[in-house]
């Protein structure tokens, strides 16, 4: 009589499936306020899926097969023209009762529009590096036309300032500035230029160069400068590049406080 084995039977169990939410928002003076003007589109594992966002400012993505997910909002109606901002641009869903959330704001924008200008012949000054610092930061050049447009920026406060190549134009402050939603906000800068006069001091009696002499020159522009010359015996001034007039050299003082006559000036 022969026996027949009975092999045993394994058992799977089925794939517990996950939940995905996601909130949408806007920040009002400090406060998060959910919006409902969001279509929101997400796929991975169990595919691609979009949905509304409803009244309570989110959207469940349910019976979702666990793994990361890449997930999409975008902003509609009064708020299409808003930017995105999240840290959940994928998102790992679990097995389980819970879901994963992913939170995403939504940022009113605004624009800025510079212009960079000499302040005597109200020219438009081009190829000025302008840098905006605030929600974002860009750098750029100014152009040869009238306004320079950054884009569309978050709304909130900006730093824009302008690297200036060391003497072209006198050193100007950087302006900070508010960008309101579905404003325009000018920003112009007004710009000095400069010209320079310079020269080396030298004995005449020995061609030696005179370091560390203090030099008064009176400028064109009624403004006297109290000078030490260089390494070279060299100093330089600069004065409003359109002011008519001559510099003059009012006094020299040698280092050992010796007012001397016999200093020639050699003009460079």
């Amino acid at each position: 009589m022969s026996r027949q084995r009975r092999g045993k039977v394994k058992e799977t169990c089925p794939l517990e499936k996950g939940g995905l939410r996601v909130i949408v928002w806007i920040n009002n003076n400090g406060q998060r306020v959910r919006v409902s003007l969001a279509e929101v589109s997400i796929n991975g594992p169990s595919g691609k899926q979009d949905k509304i966002v409803d009244v309570t400012g989110m959207v469940d993505f349910t019976d979702l097969d666990p793994g990361s997910y890449s997930i999409a909002v975008t902003p509609t109606g009064k708020y299409q023209d808003y930017k995105v901002k999240t840290n959940h641009k994928s998102l790992a869903v679990s097995n389980g009762d819970n879901y994963s959330i992913a939170d995403f704001e939504l940022l009113a924008l605004g624009k800025l529009r510079i212009k960079v200008i000499d302040v005597d012949t109200s020219d438009i000054i081009n190829s000025m590096s302008i840098s905006i610092m605030g929600e974002v930061t860009k750098q750029f050049n100014s152009s040869s036309g009238e306004w320079n447009n950054p884009g569309k920026l978050p709304v909130g406060s900006y730093e824009i300032s302008l690297g200036i190549p060391v003497g072209t134009y006198d050193p100007i402050d950087a302006q900070n500035k508010t960008v309101r939603a579905g404003e325009v906000t000018d920003v112009i800068f007004r710009l000095k230029r400069l010209s320079y006069f310079e020269f080396r001091i030298l004995d005449d009696k020995t061609g030696d160069i005179i370091r560390n002499a203090q030099v008064k020159i009176k400028t064109p522009d009624d403004v006297t400068h109290q000078l030490i010359t260089d390494g070279n015996g060299g100093v330089k001034v600069k004065f409003p590049y359109h002011t008519p007039g001559n510099c003059e050299v009012v006094e020299i003082t040698l280092p050992n406080n010796e007012k001397r006559v016999f200093v020639s000036v050699d003009e460079s």
